[in-house]
C-alpha cells in the first residue's frame, strides 16, 4: 500500500472504514497469522487422529495384559502357612485342633459371639444335607436374579447355623425343627439380620481356615 493509497483512504472513505481496511491489510500481511491459518487444518487432523477410539482388538489386548499383570503380581506374593492363616482369624494351633476334634468326633463345632453386653449368639457348623436343602429351595423358587439366589442362600445358611440367640435355643438336625429357626430369622428386624450375617461370615471364615487343605495333616 503506497502513500497515495493511504491518501485515498483519508480522502474517499470514512475514518472507521479506512482503519478497518488498514487492519485487514496488516493482518493479511502478518507472517505469523498466515502460518497459523495454514497450520490449523493439520492440527485439527492430528487431534482427530489422536482422539480416535481404540479398535476392539487393541482394547482386548490391553485388558488381557492388565489381567496378566495382576495374576503375575499375585503369584509373586509369598504363600501364607496354615499357622499364619490361623493367626489372621485370631486363633492358634491348639484352638484349631480343638475345632477339628469337635467336628470329627461330635459332628459339629459351635462358637458364641457377643451381640450386646447381655446377649450372645451361638453358631454351629452346617451339615452336608443342609447344602441339599438349599439346592432344593433354589430349584423350587427358580429365582431370575443372582441377588435373589444370594438372599435364599444367606437365609438358609443363617437358619441352619443359628444354634442359640439369647435364651432361645434351636434344634437344627431335622427339617421340621430347622423350620423353627428359619421362621425366627424371617421375622427379625433388618439391621439385626445384617449383624447376624456379619457374625456368621466371621464364623464361616474361621472354620474354613481351620479345615483348609492340609489341616488334617497338622491335626
Amino acid at each position: 500500500m503506497t502513500s497515495a493509497d493511504i491518501g485515498d483512504f483519508h480522502s474517499t472513505k470514512a475514518p472507521s472504514e479506512a482503519m478497518s481496511a488498514v487492519q485487514a491489510f496488516m493482518s493479511n500481511s502478518d507472517p505469523f497469522a498466515i502460518q497459523e491459518k495454514a497450520s490449523l487444518p493439520k492440527v485439527e487432523a492430528e487431534l482427530k487422529e489422536d482422539r480416535s477410539p481404540l479398535s476392539p482388538a487393541a482394547n482386548a489386548a490391553i485388558t488381557e495384559q492388565a489381567l496378566q499383570d495382576a495374576v503375575d503380581m499375585l503369584d509373586k506374593l509369598p504363600e501364607k502357612t496354615w499357622e499364619q492363616r490361623l493367626k489372621d482369624v485370631g486363633i492358634d494351633k491348639a484352638e484349631a485342633r480343638t475345632i477339628i476334634d469337635a467336628i470329627l468326633s461330635v459332628g459339629y463345632y459351635e462358637k458364641a459371639y457377643q451381640l450386646t453386653a447381655k446377649t450372645q449368639v451361638v453358631f454351629r457348623t452346617r451339615r452336608f444335607d443342609h447344602q441339599e436343602r438349599v439346592q432344593r429351595a433354589i430349584e423350587r423358587d427358580s429365582p431370575q436374579y443372582m441377588g435373589t439366589v444370594s438372599l435364599i442362600m444367606t437365609k438358609y445358611n443363617l437358619a441352619a447355623s443359628l444354634s442359640q440367640m439369647g435364651k432361645t435355643k434351636f434344634e437344627l438336625d431335622e427339617d421340621e425343627k430347622y423350620t423353627k429357626s428359619f421362621a425366627f430369622i424371617s421375622k427379625l428386624p433388618f439391621m439385626l439380620f445384617n449383624i447376624l450375617i456379619q457374625k456368621l461370615s466371621k464364623f464361616d471364615q474361621l472354620v474354613m481356615t481351620v479345615m483348609d487343605e492340609g489341616a488334617l495333616e497338622n491335626f
